[in-house]
């Protein structure tokens, strides 16, 4: 899973060789361990300019142990003091010290109402884009489509969109993000911004979110540490790439994690079991009574789900002239018809009140591959799944979202060959691969509270790929 030009670029001996031959190269990214755990933001500066929603950006960076430069906007500079003070951190102007790097920009154009106000964000962003540090992060908070009140707040909605895009992509090779939050009135944006600031999002990259309006009593602190005690999760295809991180990553933070594989993957199963003191699940999503067989067992064994992580799938890659008949009927059952139900299953016996489920779709199902159209066909049919469920899965208000990994470095991929792996690694805004661990964060976040008032969102991790932005 090594990327050995990246590798070479991080040898000063041979960066100059590699710059000399035109070879791009992305910046080394800073990966969040313990996202939710400590202070992630400490001692570092974000600059802000919010025009409205201070309390909630304020308590994301100083709970988080930053410190804030302050735009210009006396409305709301009150309630900075108040939370600087509170947290004990420092809050200064917006006159950036000579040498001062910026851990990230905050701006809030949730209150734009007129087009001319977006110069407000072009020359915000123009003038701190030398002063930000390598893997720093840019977040937009912009009121979503359907909370405009006009033609022109609608403009404005999906001109910011293009912005962000068009942003990752020129700053993606300084490891800098940058990404969108859309809100509506009373939307509780703060976890998503802890999580879109930190670390812990260094893959995601481009990527537009909608934090939907959130009862008191489903909000929670930013950074609560071991958030998912006493949780129960059920995860597929865990024995080892992305679903044995997505497992150690559920762990950490306090779920007490099923495991579930093939009894083939047995060996690699038991020992991430034992890593995260899991129960293994043996079961084959390819036949045709699995999801009754699951639901049995944990029906006998749980007293119910919190949380159900469907990573499981396959490739059987060919182009359809030459694909045949069994490998597009097994990648089809197992990425798509599996999910539908077992998630009906689960959702009529097993899944708790405010449940999660998160399903791992593909950049292919957004933008189609060649020589992939049965799992193209397959992740696409996951998008339009979740999108139906949020509007028929209020009984037991379930909350289900979709993460779209780009290429991601797993054992899976080692397969390919060397110039292709390349071409696919410098396909993307940050010039490089994704690990597993990349995907796993996301899916932790969006399997915890943390992530209430985000539902049906397709949230790709593919470090800004070319294809299908």
């Amino acid at each position: 899973m090594q990327d050995m030009i990246n590798q070479l670029w991080n040898t000063p001996q041979t960066q100059k060789m590699l710059k000399s031959m035109g070879v791009p190269m992305g910046e080394k990214l800073s990966r969040e361990k313990k996202m939710w755990s400590g202070f992630p933001f400490a001692d570092e500066y974000f600059v802000v300019f919010s025009q409205n929603n201070a309390e909630q950006i304020a308590e994301c960076i100083f709970s988080g142990g930053g410190n804030i430069y302050l735009k210009d906007d006396v409305a709301q500079k009150i309630i900075f003091q108040e939370s600087a003070k509170h947290y004990a951190r420092k809050l200064e102007s917006d006159v950036i010290n000579d040498g001062q790097k910026i851990k990230g920009v905050v701006f809030d154009a949730s209150g734009f109402t007129k087009v001319s106000e977006l110069e407000t964000l072009y020359s915000t962003i123009h003038n701190l884009l030398t002063k930000l540090q390598r893997n720093a992060k840019i977040v937009v908070i912009a009121k979503s489509l359907a909370a405009a009140n006009s033609y022109e707040e609608a403009s404005i909605s999906t001109a910011i969109k293009g912005f962000i895009k068009s942003l990752s992509k020129e700053v993606g090779n300084k490891g800098i993000t940058a990404n969108l939050l859309y809100i509506e009135k009373n939307s509780v944006f703060k976890n998503a911004l802890s999580f879109f600031l930190s670390d812990s999002s260094v893959y995601v990259t481009g990527q537009q979110t909608l934090v939907e309006e959130v009862n008191k009593k489903d909000r929670v602190d930013c950074f609560t540490p071991q958030i998912l005690s006493g949780k129960t999760a059920l995860v597929t295809g865990a024995s080892r790439g992305i679903g044995e991180k997505i497992c150690d990553a559920l762990t950490r933070e306090g779920a007490k994690v099923i495991a579930l594989d093939r009894v083939q993957e047995a060996s690699n199963l038991e020992k991430v079991c034992l890593r995260n003191q899991a129960t293994p699940l043996y079961a084959d999503l390819n036949e045709a009574d699995s999801a009754t067989k699951i639901s049995q067992w944990l029906q006998e064994n749980t007293s119910g789900l919190d949380i159900v992580v469907h990573n499981a799938g396959i490739t059987r890659d060919k182009t359809l002239k030459k694909m045949s008949q069994e490998s597009w009927k097994d990648t089809l059952r197992i990425n798509l018809e599996a999910v539908i139900e077992l998630n009906t299953k689960l959702e009529k016996d097993i899944l708790k009140q405010k449940s999660k489920i998160v399903c791992l779709s593909s950049i292919a199902g957004l933008a189609g591959n060649f020589g992939q159209t049965n799992y193209a066909a397959s992740k696409a049919g996951l998008v339009g799944y979740i999108e139906y469920f949020t509007k028929n899965a209020k009984r037991k208000d379930i909350q289900i979202n979709a993460v779209a990994p780009g290429f991601i470095e797993t054992s899976m991929t080692e397969k390919i060959p060397f110039v292709t792996k390349e071409v696919a690694r410098r396909f993307s805004s940050l010039m490089q691969g994704g690990l597993p661990e990349d995907v796993a964060e996301l899916v932790a976040f969006l399997a915890s509270p943390h992530s209430n008032g985000t539902n049906g969102q397709v949230i790709r991790v593919c470090g800004g790929n070319l294809i299908g932005a």
